[in-house]
């Protein structure tokens, strides 16, 4: 497993903790807050997942991969 397969793996384990934390959160301020962490994981995970693939052009936010 290269580095960039640990920083997908890592990304993706975060994603999944934060949409956990979403659920239990009582507060929809807190719920927020972390949707909008595993949002960002989930794209840094994509990003992670697409530079191994050696091709340069990334679509930048929200273009669909």
């Amino acid at each position: 497993m290269g580095i960039q397969d640990s920083d997908a793996a890592y990304y993706r384990m975060r994603e999944e903790q934060e949409l956990g934390r979403a659920d239990e959160a009582t507060l929809e301020e807190v719920r927020s807050i972390h949707l909008m962490l595993a949002e960002k994981y989930r794209s840094l995970a994509v990003e992670s997942e697409y530079q191994m693939t050696g091709i340069e052009d990334f679509p930048l936010n929200g273009a669909s991969v």
